[in-house]
Formats: C-alpha cells, sequence, structure tokens
C-alpha cells in the first residue's frame, strides 16, 4: 500500500510558477540572448561566454523544482546554491544591478520555503 503525499494549494501553484519561470527563462536566453545583451544600455556588460553559463544555470535551477516536484529536499538546497551563484556571476557580468537580482531571488526562495513548511517533513 502506499501513500500518496497531498502537496498544499500555494506549494503547487509556486512550483509551477517556478517552472514556468525556469521554462521562460530558458527560453530567452536561448533564442534571444543578442537581443539581451544589445538592449543593456549601459548597466553591465553580458560577454558572449553568458549564454552558456546562464543556461546552466536555469537548467540546473529547473532540474531543482523537478526534484521539489517529486519530494526531494535536495530541490531546495541546489535553488538556494543557485541563488548564491548567481549573484555572483552577476556581480562580475552586470555590476550593481546584481542586488536587485538577488534580493529578488531571496524573496522567491523565502515564498518557497514558507509554502514547504507545512510539509517540510514530507521531503526526503
Amino acid at each position: 500500500m502506499s501513500f500518496k503525499k497531498k502537496r498544499p494549494i500555494f506549494l503547487t501553484i509556486w512550483l509551477c510558477l517556478m517552472t514556468l519561470s525556469f521554462a521562460y527563462s530558458l527560453f530567452v536566453y536561448t533564442f534571444r540572448f543578442a537581443a539581451i545583451r544589445d538592449n543593456q544600455s549601459g548597466w553591465g556588460f553580458l560577454p558572449g561566454w553568458a549564454q552558456p553559463v546562464f543556461i546552466v544555470l536555469i537548467l540546473l535551477g529547473l532540474g531543482a523544482v523537478l526534484l521539489l516536484w517529486n519530494w526531494k529536499m535536495t530541490g531546495f538546497i541546489i535553488l538556494v546554491l543557485l541563488v548564491v551563484v548567481n549573484f555572483i556571476f552577476n556581480l562580475v557580468t552586470l555590476g550593481p544591478i546584481a542586488f536587485i537580482s538577488l534580493i529578488m531571488a531571496l524573496i522567491g526562495i523565502l515564498i518557497l520555503y514558507f509554502a514547504m513548511k507545512p510539509v517540510w517533513f514530507d521531503f526526503k
């Protein structure tokens, strides 16, 4: 007999939003990177080598969300680590605007934490 875990509605919605966000980011950084680089208007510099790095970070984030869908705590840990790595990468390439990115990412992680909190011990 298998026990099927009940995922809270808000956690389900938040995971859906995260999945869509990573999928959209993957599309943009894969097919629209030149437009992003050309429209920076003086707030940093995105070298050509940044595109594959961003794509790898996005794929890792998407994989982490998929782990969360499968009740794996590893997904949360990976997302927290990605926030740190992405902040450092953004700081190197974009400069001070990286702090805005960091604040937004931390807000996202906090929302995820509070969405997971009611079922925290169901994650393996």
